[in-house]
């Protein structure tokens, strides 16, 4: 889809949206590790608006925005604030949902979800030094609440801090056990921070940045892709509520529903993928909605 009218005729505040140089790359190469179910990467200047939030916005919501990030600054660490890592946050955003090879714990949780990964740039190496700071300190606290216990790991060059929940200490307000799909983790490369929610997504991360280095960007500012192979296993690996819903609303037996629902499985990982990409170039807006093998 095309519309005669792009970014020449935005107003200021769209600068959030879009690069103001022109030729600027709109968005980095979308991740894609082993086991991805669905990447997005995009184009938000975070930075931009909070330095230019007096020119951006009314002063009305300028002033509530800069009150709560006032609360914010008190959970903050020492000299570490929160507004001026927002004015060092980079502009490239990309996020990425992952099966599990492994889960992150002996205890099975009930309700099984897929692990996910987020990778931002930084104009500023405070961003970074702040952040870590921020979430050592945020650790300390989840360690007392929760008993959380942090530690180090290394993978190719990268140290990454991670927070696992233990598992011989009940939780009265998580009978399910969700808490086991997470293991939260930090890391800081390549002018660019890693925050996922286990070590084994994390590590995966971590090499798709890597891969993706020397990879050329897009003009697009805004790009999604969703893996049907991917998203197949996820039926797979938690079958029992469709197994349920069939038995329910087809009166099948318990093995029929089954075969019913390894069907559907093997059926979504033909569908290849489904990739959604916007730009808003210098005079026209473009959408594309592209199927493919892959």
């Amino acid at each position: 889809m095309r519309l005669p009218a792009g970014r020449s005729e935005f107003p200021p505040e769209f600068a959030l949206h879009v690069p103001k140089a022109k030729g600027q790359i709109g968005s980095l190469p979308l991740l894609e590790p082993p086991g991805v179910v669905a990447s997005q990467s995009m184009y938000l200047d975070v930075g931009y608006y909070w330095k230019n939030r007096d020119k951006l916005i009314n002063d009305e919501m300028r002033k509530q925005l800069e009150e709560g990030i006032k609360q914010i600054d008190k959970v903050f660490p020492g000299s570490v604030k929160f507004g001026e890592l927002l004015g060092s946050w980079g502009a490239y955003h990309r996020g990425v949902v992952i099966n599990h090879d492994t889960m992150p714990y002996k205890t099975i949780p009930t309700v099984r979800f897929p692990a996910f990964g987020y990778v931002g740039t930084m104009v500023d190496p405070k961003f970074a030094t702040g952040l870590e700071t921020g979430v050592r300190s945020a650790g300390l606290i989840l360690n007392l609440q929760f008993g959380l216990k942090q530690s180090e790991a290394v993978h190719d060059g990268v140290k990454i801090i991670v927070y696992r929940f233990p598992e011989n200490k009940p939780f009265p307000d998580d009978p399910d056990n969700i808490r086991f799909n997470f293991e939260p983790c930090f890391a800081k490369g390549d002018n660019q921070i890693v925050v996922a929610s286990t070590l084994e997504a994390c590590k995966k991360v971590i090499d798709e940045v890597r891969r993706t280095h020397t990879v050329k960007g897009s003009p697009a500012v805004w790009r999604g892709k969703g893996f049907a192979a991917g998203s197949s296993k996820l039926i797979y690996d938690l079958p029992d509520p469709l197994i349920t819903d069939a038995i329910l609303t087809g009166g099948l037996g318990i093995e029929e529903a089954r075969k019913q629902v390894d069907a559907i499985g093997a059926w979504l990982k033909t569908l290849g993928s489904v990739r959604i990409e916007i730009d808003e170039s210098e005079k026209e807006y473009r959408f594309d909605l592209v199927w493919g093998k892959n």
